[in-house]
């Protein structure tokens, strides 16, 4: 994506990709990729260099170094990461490494965080998870470089917002009755058993499935998923509705594992409402793993808790 300037000073619109092309000279790049603060000062020096086409290339004699920018997000509520292209140096030291951050500003708290080794002369695209970025119009991207003694070289390119694809994996579609679908969804175990009532609905046309706790103040199902895009998966969404009139200490918790016998490596608590809401857990392991087990409790101290699950999709970045 080629950039529009403003004439004389080359400041940038706030634009949805970095290919570094329109860059005249140093000085205009270093106008936009700036320095975080006087204590978190730049590389020594930026400079633009090559990888695919234009690129900035950065080397680093302070161990500490970050440069940032804002970028615009271009898919609205699709976007979940970003992905850049990242070279390295085989002369590199051996712990030097660039971490990438997405902050909504520039003095925010992290949406999403990745740790690139850089001790290699290889190119790499790089896709870094973002939870909550599809909710932003614009956030800002940090660099940061770190290492112990030496001089650390790397190049950095197109940096761009990456669009989510669900990818469903819930088994609604496929259990024909409630039997079928609790075999899909069983209880976690004889200690933990699921809702009294898990039976399939449908909600706007589409297989939904429905889970009401009555006497029970904790229930657990859970659902073996084979992951639909082993190297590209980077969150798991779902889709889910609570009944009016449902006990006010209801809650959910979803999480993801490796296996019954792992904790959760990835979860969040979920009060449901009556309009329903999507959710999404991210993590690096869900690329790591072939099959991973979703397991969702409902947890309430009093009353019925019914709820309805709608969606179970993988999210891949694109």
């Amino acid at each position: 994506m080629k950039r529009k300037w403003f004439p004389v000073l080359f400041l940038p619109l706030l634009l949805a990709a970095e290919d570094f092309e329109a860059y005249p000279d140093t000085a205009a790049l270093r106008r936009v990729w700036q320095e975080f603060d006087a204590g978190n000062p730049a590389p020594d020096t930026v400079a633009i260099g090559a990888l695919n086409g234009k690129a900035m290339q950065v080397t680093a004699a302070r161990d500490y170094s970050i440069l940032w920018r804002e970028l615009a997000n271009p898919f609205g509520a699709k976007a979940a990461g970003i992905k850049l292209a990242v070279k390295g140096d085989a002369a590199n030291p051996a712990d030097a490494v660039l971490t990438v951050a997405v902050r909504p500003e520039k003095g925010g708290a992290d949406l999403g965080r990745m740790v690139i080794p850089l001790r290699s002369g290889g190119a790499r695209t790089v896709t870094v998870p973002v939870a909550g970025l599809g909710k932003l119009d614009k956030f800002a991207v940090l660099l940061m470089f770190n290492k112990t003694g030496g001089t650390l070289a790397a190049t950095v390119d197109d940096v761009a917002v990456a669009a989510a694809e669900l990818l469903a994996v819930d088994g609604f579609a496929q259990a024909a009755d409630s039997a079928a679908l609790q075999q899909a969804w069983p209880g976690f175990d004889a200690g933990n058993p699921g809702p009294e009532q898990v039976a399939p609905a449908t909600v706007d046309g589409r297989p939904a499935m429905r889970c009401v706790t009555g006497g029970r103040t904790y229930a657990a199902v859970k659902h073996e998923v084979k992951n639909p895009a082993p190297g590209r998966a980077a969150g798991l969404l779902i889709r889910l509705s609570g009944a009016p009139g449902n006990a006010k200490s209801g809650v959910i918790v979803f999480g993801a594992r490796r296996d019954e016998g792992q904790p959760n490596f990835a979860e969040m608590q979920i009060v449901p409402t009556e309009k329903a809401g999507e959710y999404v857990l991210n993590s690096p392991e869900f690329a790591k793993l072939d099959r991973f087990l979703v397991v969702i409790a409902f947890h309430k101290t009093a009353g019925q808790f019914d709820v309805t699950i709608e969606k179970l999709a993988v999210q891949c970045l694109q």
